[in-house]
């Protein structure tokens, strides 16, 4: 019985899911010694940031926000977690952060942020995320996007190898919008509403970009 109860233990820690779950957030074992985080119909900021403190030692490969309202996230909700991914889903936000900075502690471990169906009603501001130095990839899907403004160029210097603004509302884009973007592979822009496009628009010369995506 104890050799059994010590083997359950044994498993729990390699599976990466150290404690019990505090709502809104669970966690789940998707291979050894790796995790994911789902937060699912969170409404209260602190109640959010106690639930994700459980997991502060965990493994964690993607971290889930879905089905929420919230009225931004605190700049330091994040710190102290150790996340490669993070995808937002069918969530309403006032404003994406608290502060000029978002997600303060995961400026190097956070590679993938994916944005989906999500509304932030004062708008996307580039420069919440322009000190996020480990991303490699932005991904937005119907998050209320209306134009590319000269203000993304804020996120110019990240070392981003794809951005994908799909399936929104997009019909203007700043003649220099992406020209800064010299380290960019992929640009998707496709199932937007986008009249006209100009090569200044572009890194010129463009040696990193291999495909740009406008259908």
């Amino acid at each position: 019985m104890i050799f059994l109860l010590w083997s359950l233990s044994i498993f729990s820690e390699a599976s990466g899911c150290f404690q019990e779950p505090i709502p809104p957030c669970s966690c789940r074992s998707i291979s050894f010694y790796t995790t994911e985080i789902t937060c699912k119909d969170a409404t209260d900021i602190e109640q959010l940031q106690n639930s994700l403190k459980r997991y502060q030692d965990n493994p964690i490969r993607t971290l889930f926000i879905m089905d929420s309202s919230l009225q931004y996230f605190p700049s330091t909700i994040f710190s102290g977690l150790n996340f490669e991914k993070l995808h937002i889903i069918n969530c309403t936000f006032n404003a994406l952060t608290d502060s000029e900075v978002a997600f303060e502690g995961a400026e190097k471990g956070l590679n993938i942020l994916i944005v989906q169906e999500t509304t932030i009603y004062s708008g996307w501001n580039w420069q919440h995320l322009k000190k996020l130095t480990g991303l490699t990839e932005i991904r937005s899907i119907k998050a209320g996007l209306d134009e590319i403004d000269s203000d993304i160029a804020e996120i110019s210097l990240l070392n981003l190898d794809s951005l994908q603004l799909t399936q929104d509302s997009i019909s203007y884009i700043d003649d220099r919008a992406f020209a800064r973007f010299t380290m960019l592979k992929i640009l998707s822009l496709k199932r937007n509403l986008i009249s006209e496009v100009k090569r200044s628009m572009f890194p010129d010369p463009a040696t990193s970009l291999l495909q740009i995506n406008l259908g």
